[in-house]
């Protein structure tokens, strides 16, 4: 498997500051479908942590860290198909 995380400040029309991070977890094979629903590979910045052993986002206060780390990603992306 391979993993991207996607990280992007908050605006400042936003109701919270902060940041907000995606993460995708996808299989790594030549024959992946051009046409894939990406938010079916969504996945917690906390669980690609858990899995890969790297520790991002390190350089954030442990606050602004544990926060971003442990959000739900389809709380920022609704993964309705409709």
């Amino acid at each position: 498997h391979t993993f991207k995380i996607v990280i992007s400040r908050k605006t400042a029309s936003s109701t919270t500051p902060g940041w907000e991070a995606l993460g995708f977890v996808m299989p790594n094979r030549q024959d992946f479908p051009k046409e894939t629903y990406l938010p079916e590979y969504l996945k917690s910045i906390d669980w690609i942590e858990a899995h890969s052993g790297f520790d991002f986002f390190s350089d954030l206060s442990d606050a602004e860290e544990t926060a971003l780390e442990s959000l739900t990603p389809w709380v920022i992306w609704p993964t309705s198909k409709d």
